[in-house]
């Protein structure tokens, strides 16, 4: 969640001086991310994610280079979209900006209307979030795909429209409709896997996150839903992640409860349940207390981890740094 909230206010810095076309800007931002588990004798490994954007009188330009130190993922295909990985592409490095991962062009034509065209990597505005982890339930809109997106959007209501340039089939529409203070509605369609998705964002109750949603896929139909709060009460951040899977029957979630102790310290508990889901892969029961020190622009997290299948304890840690 951490590397979109960088990526989010590096366009952000862009978007911001957009009204002034005399001004050319240029930003830099960076996630990093290193973790391991002290018990198992796992890593330190590092993720990288670099992003540059660059804007001036409504054209754009952004891209994103991945990189690290040991193995991690570089390409994937879900060729039956049913939320596993049929092939996948992986690259050995100790070089963080080891791969261009994605990047675009873009015009705004209109206030309301701006045009794409690259290796992109969009959501459209349309994708079901997680409160927890902030990872996309649904899929994007483009998903590492070279090809060209329309984004519109006026009163409330947005369209994206993306197609891989290949075959009109290949089309995929995201929409979007908030009604102020009330409700965010979204859905999305994929000619180029057949999937689609509808959810509620409900916005009505100040300081609480709850959103419902419906996938459907090729192979596997699921209902969405997330709930959470940082202010109901006082320092607590509590939170709930969960899925099911309607054929073959099979459930997944998280919930998290954590407490500021400090403006610098954090404590908090995860527990994780699945039974063959998509989401959470199929792990059983497992549980983890950790520790957070906040810091400027990053966090370290250790934690005590027990996964019930295996039976076995793990000491796993996470630090991260954004800019």
């Amino acid at each position: 969640m951490k590397k979109l909230i960088v990526l989010l206010l590096a366009l952000a810095m862009v978007g911001a001086v957009f009204a002034d076309d005399q001004k050319a800007v240029a930003t830099f931002g960076a996630y990093l991310d290193s973790s391991g588990d002290f018990m198992a004798g796992v890593g330190p490994a590092l993720y990288a994610e670099t992003y540059y954007n660059y804007s001036s009188g409504g054209v754009g330009f952004s891209a994103t280079a991945i990189g690290g130190t040991g193995k991690y993922l570089v390409d994937a295909v879900d060729s039956d979209s049913d939320g596993f990985l049929d092939t996948a592409v992986y690259k050995t490095t100790e070089d963080i900006f080891g791969l261009l991962r994605n990047y675009s062009v873009s015009y705004q034509v209109l206030p309301e209307l701006k045009v794409l065209g690259g290796r992109l990597r969009e959501t459209g505005g349309a994708r079901l979030t997680s409160y927890i982890d902030g990872n996309g339930f649904s899929t994007r809109m483009a998903n590492v795909q070279n090809g060209m997106m329309g984004q519109v959007s006026y009163m409330g209501a947005g369209v994206a429209v993306f197609n891989d340039l290949t075959a009109f089939a290949n089309t995929n529409v995201g929409v979007s409709y908030t009604v102020k203070d009330v409700a965010k509605l979204v859905g999305g369609y994929l000619g180029t896997s057949g999937e689609f998705w509808a959810g509620a964002d409900v916005l009505a109750v100040k300081g609480v996150t709850a959103r419902l949603g419906f996938r459907h896929t090729t192979a596997k139909n699921y209902i969405y839903a997330t709930a959470g709060s940082s202010s109901l009460v006082d320092k607590l951040d509590l939170g709930l992640d969960t899925d099911v899977v309607l054929s073959p029957f099979a459930v997944g979630a998280q919930v998290k409860a954590q407490y500021a102790l400090t403006d610098k310290y954090s404590a908090g508990a995860k527990v994780w349940f699945d039974n063959g889901d998509a989401w959470y892969t199929n792990n059983g029961l497992a549980a983890k207390a950790y520790g957070v020190v906040n810091f400027a622009q990053g966090d370290m997290v250790v934690g005590l981890m027990y996964d019930v299948a295996s039976s076995t304890f793990s000491i796993p840690f996470d630090f991260e740094v954004w800019f």
